[in-house]
């Protein structure tokens, strides 16, 4: 198998980037100047810096990989297969458009003449073992799962910060509250039991990528959704990316190491200097940071002086969320060629060991596989994981999760399926400039804390991507508007003081 681990080892198809380095970089520090740096060529960070550059501000743009884009890239299964009919892609970050009305990023598929094609989630089979789930069952366990919800909604406000959306639902159902675990004990033995199960995990807990037990009840779904129906891009998001770059000044493959802002920048006057691993130093008035939660988290950036406290526990408190994908390119399709995707409820029982192969499933994994069949004519299907399932995975040699993939398919369509020609298996936890796919709100957190991440510090520090935009966060949507936002701010703020001479 073609096994291609995307966060590990980038492939770099992008154009209209520039680099200022020598052979001997290593041993000499390389200054560069401009009005704005801005760290991160992800989403966030390439709308902030197309803003800037559009009023005619000077901005360069450091990235850490050797590709644009961040948590959002369109791979192809073969990077060296000359065969155009075998060269499907996938998107194995950011998939969906999500709502089309009044969504900036559906304008932007617009004006690059992107197309997409609407997903229609009521053509979602499921299958109980063999057998497909009646269509009125499954109705029934998501009334079911609505109604909770709804109870729960009325009690938000008097919910303390300290309790997950598991406990309220165990609550609801007079159950025990178990935080030690996720839903799948707290509905242990009730009638539709799995199906209840397999609509929390899949509405719920793979849309925030963590566990019921980790999602705060009070805060949880606390933001705004767009319109219309969920669009995904035929042709990948990465077409939207490079829209969004063309004519910027990025520089790829610096890894940003230090960043010395105001009183304690000497060097810069006062200003932002970007110190990179390869001792570039980029000096500039103002940066816009737009790294991820995770990086944040992570501490591989210095911040000279160290961020307010404020920020850094509201860096503390959000959540890493965790979504894992395993792309399976097979030779023809053998599943519902029609359906938008193919769900599975979990097995009665705790983890599951398959005696033919050993290899053990972790509970509430291999749930949901998304048909790229309609989308693109690919013989192409996409298992999602999210929370622990994602983290067990990404620990997992390629092969393992792959053949965890086949048994989930087989105890559907049976055992003599055809085997993938090619996969991609994900592991953005694993990925030192990402550390996670995106941020939720967990036990203890708030919407504020967004808030908080969105501040700008000492005047030269400005904060940027989907963590930092509280009515939009873990979208790409919020990244873009959390980018514009910044930029905004930045030229409404040159503006003043060139108004004042200086």
């Amino acid at each position: 198998l073609g096994f291609h681990v995307p966060c590990s080892t980038a492939h770099n198809t992008m154009v209209a980037t520039t680099t200022e380095h020598t052979e001997s970089r290593a041993q000499c520090t390389t200054v560069a100047t401009t009005e704005v740096v801005v760290i991160g060529a992800g989403v966030a960070g390439l709308a902030a810096a197309r803003a800037l550059r559009d009023a005619g501000v000077d901005v360069v743009v450091v990235e850490a990989r050797d590709r644009l884009g961040g948590r959002v890239w369109t791979r192809p299964f073969d990077d060296d297969d000359d065969d155009a009919k075998r060269r499907a892609s996938v998107d194995v970050g950011a998939s969906w458009i999500q709502g089309t009305r009044r969504n900036p990023v559906a304008r932007l598929a617009k004006q690059c003449n992107a197309r997409t094609c609407k997903t229609d989630w009521d053509s979602w089979v499921v299958y109980d073992g063999a057998d497909r789930v009646a269509g009125r069952d499954l109705a029934r366990a998501e009334a079911t799962v609505e109604r909770l919800l709804r109870d729960l909604d009325a009690d938000r406000d008097e919910a303390g910060d300290d309790r997950s959306l598991a406990d309220g639902i165990a609550e609801r159902l007079d159950t025990a509250p178990n935080t030690a675990s996720s839903l799948w004990s707290v509905l242990r033995g009730r009638p539709s039991r799995r199906l209840v199960e397999y609509v929390v995990a899949t509405e719920i807990e793979q849309e925030y990528a963590a566990s019921a037990a980790s999602l705060s009840l009070r805060h949880w779904d606390q933001e705004d959704a767009c319109g219309g129906p969920d669009v995904v891009l035929p042709g990948g998001y990465s077409r939207l990316v490079d829209h969004l770059a063309r004519g910027l000044d990025v520089r790829l493959s610096e890894p940003v190491r230090r960043v010395r802002y105001g009183s304690e920048n000497e060097g810069g006057g006062g200003g932002v200097t970007v110190v990179t691993e390869a001792h570039t130093e980029i000096r500039a008035s103002r940066a816009v940071v737009t790294l991820p939660l995770g990086v944040l988290r992570d501490g591989a950036v210095e911040f000279e002086p160290p961020l307010p406290v404020e920020k850094a526990r509201a860096i503390a408190r959000l959540g890493l969320a965790h979504f894992h994908k395993t792309a399976l390119r097979f030779p023809e399709v053998f599943w519902d060629r029609d359906a938008a995707g193919i769900g599975r409820l979990d097995d009665d029982d705790g983890d599951s060991t398959s005696s033919a192969s050993s290899r053990t499933t972790t509970k509430g994994s291999w749930l949901t596989f998304f048909n790229m069949y309609p989308v693109t004519g690919d013989p192409v299907l996409v298992a999602f994981n999210t929370g622990d399932a994602a983290l067990v995975l990404e620990r997992l040699p390629p092969e393992t999760v792959v053949g965890q993939a086949m048994e989930a398919l087989e105890s559907i369509y049976g055992g003599s399926l055809p085997r993938p020609d090619a996969a991609i298996v994900t592991n953005w936890a694993g990925d030192p400039y990402s550390r996670a796919a995106y941020s939720y709100l967990p036990v203890g957190a708030s919407g504020e804390d967004y808030i908080r991440m969105a501040k700008p510090v000492a005047d030269r520090l400005f904060f940027a991507g989907e963590a930092t935009y509280r009515a939009n966060p873990s979208t790409v949507h919020g990244a873009l508007l959390s980018g514009q936002r910044e930029a905004a701010r930045l030229i409404r703020l040159l503006a003043r003081r060139t108004r004042k001479g200086g």
